[in-house]
């Protein structure tokens, strides 16, 4: 019995041995695996993290660069420049200080600003500020280098003199004429504090430095002042100038850079990877450490501890890779692709959304959570997003994807493939992130600039710009239909007798008149002053076009204005055919119309001709 123990006993060791290499050499090579894992994961969480704060910036830069194309293209402020030298100088003052402070309350930017390019005259919300002279005042350059420059906008980082010198950024752009001469250049300033403040956030938040800097590597925006205009990136030099993250290691650092083409800047966000690292040095501490604990143990034990230690290195994984993004997304789910599982990874507990079983079959349980949240109109176009049959050749050279669409629950929802796991032979992927972010009120914001900046702020019809737009994109694709020119006989009597003010309910009154006679899918615009457009889809005869033109001058007939007393408002109106038989362009339409007026303008009364 004494021989059979010790036997037994050097068997148990001699396994006990056998176990202890074979775990020692699968930790050695889980730990060169992590290691691996965790430096791809670096890098995607960091081109992930620039992707937020790129999306982040461009959204809060768009917004003074629309308003500013805004009133590049208002009709009253082209109009008051052209006649700026006409008109006493303390009234123009008054005009544009009443115009740029309704902008600036309206819209809360700290400057709003215009400069005349026939008098040179900075005017702000506050009034006149000054004459802008490049030769004589080093500040003023900026007006010469844009202007010289001949971009229609431009993102320029300055002191707001007008504003006790305080870093601001602008966004300027070019007011030109309908023949593109250039009257002047008008500016909406954001202080840079506000972007200061939201790259504290993120780099607070996601333990990184964040710079924007232009083609020349000089900082444009830093959350330390002293380095605005002051300091050097030199690492996005030679940067391709396209729509592609870059990403550079420096030493443990990691550089990503993004081109920002709307502003001609590069965004560079900077990240440590010692944090990973550290982590990485105490995880094989923890193992090695277990290890010699094991082999004093006996051999069921030895196992335990082994699993145990393997479940560790999953975990620790996920922590340092995906699991760094929840943050972002309302709830995130891992999809292994070559075993056909999905798992949950995260999810905001105050959102009911996207309710998954972790288990196999993953493309049949997203399709059928999918269909729970997503309103039935993008039900199609979502669906194709999600085909896990396509997925790995659409992300396989972009490692990101993204679709919008409209949840039934929380409004618009933008959907997200990101890569996580790649294949050895880098084609194609293993593991792939499924995020979903909510974005309902950043896209219904974003649709009412652009609704603002399309719109006659006074009728709500389409303003020139966007009309014309609209109509030309019809005619372009042989939308057939009637395209009517028409303007308020003696105006300009209406104004001098009865007041601006009475003008103005007189324009109103016409809009509404137009809204009345006119269906939703036809194209109704203000050119300006007294003058309004329309263009009605489907009238391609002349018969079919009095129906319409009688209907307006019926809703004309309407038109009570009290303080006109019994004076009635009449119009003329020039009307012209677009079909197969008389195709032309938009510029010619419009001159035919605009005979047509001339012409109606001979007769008393609510007149059309046709053209």
């Amino acid at each position: 019995m004494k021989r059979q123990s010790s036997k037994g006993r050097s068997l148990s060791k001699l396994v006990i041995a056998i176990i202890a290499f074979t775990s020692m050499l699968s930790i050695s090579i889980s730990c060169l695996i992590l290691d691996r894992v965790i430096e791809r994961h670096n890098e995607e969480l960091i081109k992930l993290i620039a992707s937020y704060v790129y999306d982040d910036i461009n959204s809060e830069l768009l917004k003074p660069l629309i308003v500013s194309q805004t009133m590049a293209n208002d009709h009253f402020l082209k109009e008051n420049l052209k006649a700026e030298r006409d008109i006493p100088f303390e009234t123009e003052v008054e005009i544009m200080s009443k115009y740029l402070n309704e902008i600036k309350e309206g819209f809360g930017y700290s400057c709003v600003a215009v400069t005349s390019e026939a008098t040179k005259n900075y005017y702000t919300y506050k009034g006149f500020h000054k004459r802008v002279s490049p030769l004589y005042d080093e500040y003023d350059t900026w007006y010469k280098n844009f202007v010289d420059s001949g971009e229609q906008y431009h993102f320029d980082v300055n002191l707001d003199e007008t504003n006790n010198d305080i870093w601001t950024i602008f966004a300027d752009a070019r007011i030109e004429d309908e023949n593109g001469n250039l009257l002047g250049v008008c500016a909406t300033g954001v202080l840079m504090e506000k972007f200061q403040a939201m790259f504290a956030r993120d780099e607070s938040k996601y333990s990184i430095k964040i710079n924007l800097v232009d083609k020349k590597g000089l900082i444009k925006v830093d959350t330390n002042s002293m380095r605005i205009d002051n300091a050097l990136i030199e690492s996005v030099l030679g940067v391709a100038q396209d729509n592609q993250i870059t990403l550079k290691k420096f030493d443990d650092t990691y550089v990503v850079m993004k081109y920002i083409p709307e502003f001609d800047w590069y965004l560079v966000v900077k990240r440590d990877g010692n944090k990973e690292s550290g982590a990485f040095s105490n995880l094989i501490f923890y193992m090695l450490s277990g290890f010699f604990v094991t082999m004093i143990v006996v051999l069921t034990l030895v196992q335990m501890n082994i699993s145990k230690r393997q479940k560790q290195i999953e975990e620790l994984a996920k922590k340092h890779g995906i699991a760094s993004h929840a943050g972002l997304y309302a709830t995130m789910h891992l999809i292994d692709l070559v075993d056909d599982t999905i798992h949950e990874l995260s999810r905001n507990p105050d959102v009911e959304l996207l309710k998954i079983t972790d288990g196999g079959d993953a493309e049949q349980r997203l399709i059928y959570a999918v269909k729970e949240i997503t309103e039935l109109e993008g039900l199609p176009q979502m669906l194709s997003f999600i085909d896990l049959n396509t997925l790995a050749e659409r992300i396989s050279d972009k490692h990101a994807i993204d679709h919008e669409f409209l949840s039934r629950k929380y409004g618009w929802c933008k959907a997200h493939f990101l890569a996580v796991e790649q294949n050895g032979d880098s084609d194609g992927v293993n593991e792939i992130v499924f995020a979903i972010e909510l974005i309902d009120d950043k896209k219904r914001h974003e649709e009412r600039l652009v609704y603002l900046s399309e719109t006659d702020a006074m009728t709500g019809l389409n303003n020139r710009g966007s009309g014309e737009r609209k109509i030309t994109a019809l005619m372009d694709v042989g939308c057939e239909g009637m395209f009517c020119l028409l303007d308020a006989d003696k105006f300009k009597s209406v104004n001098d007798t009865y007041g601006h003010d009475v003008g103005d309910k007189v324009i109103k009154a016409i809009a509404d008149s137009l809204k009345h006679s006119l269906r939703n899918s036809d194209i109704m615009l203000r050119l300006g002053g007294d003058e309004f457009a329309f263009y009605a889809l489907g009238v391609t005869d002349e018969e079919r076009g009095w129906i319409v033109i009688n209907r307006l001058f019926g809703e004309i007939d309407k038109i009570a204005i009290p303080e006109m007393g019994d004076r009635k408002i009449k119009i003329s109106l020039g009307a012209a055919l677009f079909s197969e038989a008389k195709k032309c362009s938009f510029n010619e339409i419009y001159k035919r119309a605009d005979i047509g007026v001339y012409e109606s303008k001979k007769t008393v009364g609510n007149t059309a001709t046709f053209k």
